[in-house]
């Protein structure tokens, strides 16, 4: 893995929040935009043109702007306008290309170390154990969200809750919460708080502060900041600015029997088209992961109308002919869960194919954040 380019961005990706707009203001709009300089206007992106350029809505005119940033349509943005002359230019405040260092180093530990998010929350569970007093507990309520028993059982319904479980949609909710009537610091906001492994991480982080400072509380802090982090990063995935496709992108944690395992999982809603055939898929998953002791796994399942195609990549003719017993229970069970038929293929190959695999459908999604050769 070469991660030489990982310094937050590159430098030329941190000029891709940058837009500029193709219209030559008049000497009469020239003063305006001159008043507007350096100050923050809202843009909502109203349609994807061709050659990186989009129509915008900017205080209810449109204009045609171009850049590098993907952008998806609909998508609401701050901006600060920056230059008008010899064109205006426009710097989108929420697709910032740069990463802060502690964004940086937790983006470095995934690409690096496999597994890293596990073996951390499993690493703050022992640390928890050492802890007295009932200030963890719902801390430590969390960490069991992550088990397989509660992940992988129920049919997967738990896999669906995955966002609210890691905390993403946290400051979303409490934004959405109406203030008008009442105090925000009034209300009950608990249940937005609660059993979310961010809200727990900040709860428990800001209670260490106020605890003697040892060595013990130090290590459980560390911990805690490189898990913030890593939820962080799932957020910053997620951002609509920076996702190319519509669907869910998620990098989360996964205790399995004795192993902590990083699940790498992508989901692809196809746009539905009146004239798509029976073939045509309708969403597609993509997962990646690096199982100690088995190798490397990589995974796409492709939903059509009236079937579903599963390709399994692994290392190794042993690993293959392990799972190859698990296909026609699995099949079965599958085709009788999804009302149609499913066909199983794994395949053996290299190393190397499985780190393309990786590179293919999850690092290349994310040009805005990563910039990385596997």
């Amino acid at each position: 893995m070469n991660t030489s380019n990982i310094s937050g961005l590159t430098s030329g990706a941190a000029q891709s929040s940058m837009l500029h707009l193709e219209q030559q203001p008049s000497s009469v709009d020239r003063e305006g935009w001159l008043s507007l300089l350096g100050k923050q206007v809202e843009v909502k992106v109203m349609e994807n043109l061709d050659g990186g350029r989009f129509l915008v809505d900017m205080n209810g005119v449109k204009l045609v702007a171009e850049g590098e940033v993907p952008l998806k349509p609909g998508g609401i943005h701050l901006a600060e306008v920056v230059s008008v002359s010899p064109t205006i230019t426009i710097r989108l405040l929420n697709v910032s290309g740069n990463l802060s260092p502690g964004l940086s180093e937790a983006l470095a530990l995934l690409l690096e170390k496999p597994n890293v998010f596990a073996s951390r929350l499993g690493e703050l569970g022992v640390l928890l154990q050492q802890m007295e007093g009932s200030e963890s507990a719902g801390l430590r309520q969390v960490l069991q969200k992550f088990s397989s028993d509660n992940l992988l059982g129920k049919l997967g319904v738990e896999l669906l809750r995955l966002p609210e479980s890691l905390g993403l949609l946290m400051e979303q909710q409490i934004a959405a919460l109406d203030g008008s009537r009442q105090s925000l610091l009034s209300r009950d906001i608990s249940r937005f708080l609660e059993q979310n492994l961010k809200s727990e991480l900040l709860k428990t982080g800001n209670w260490l502060s106020s605890q003697p400072q040892d060595e013990k509380v130090a290590k459980l802090a560390t911990v805690i900041q490189d898990l913030l982090s890593l939820v962080t990063l799932n957020q910053l995935y997620n951002n609509a600015g920076v996702k190319q496709f519509d669907g869910l992108f998620l990098i989360f944690p996964l205790f399995l029997a004795e192993n902590e395992l990083d699940i790498w999982l992508k989901i692809k809603q196809h746009g539905k088209d009146p004239q798509a055939d029976e073939l045509d898929p309708l969403l597609t998953l993509s997962f990646y992961l690096d199982f100690p002791g088995f190798g490397r796994i990589g995974t796409r399942v492709i939903m059509m109308s009236k079937e579903t195609l599963v390709s399994i990549q692994v290392e190794g003719k042993a690993q293959q002919a392990l799972l190859q017993e698990q296909v026609p229970e699995v099949q079965q069970r599958l085709s009788g869960l999804l009302s149609r038929q499913v066909s199983i293929k794994v395949e053996e190959v290299s190393g190397s194919r499985l780190l393309d695999f990786w590179q293919e459908n999850f690092l290349d999604e994310l040009p805005g954040l990563i910039d990385v050769q596997a």
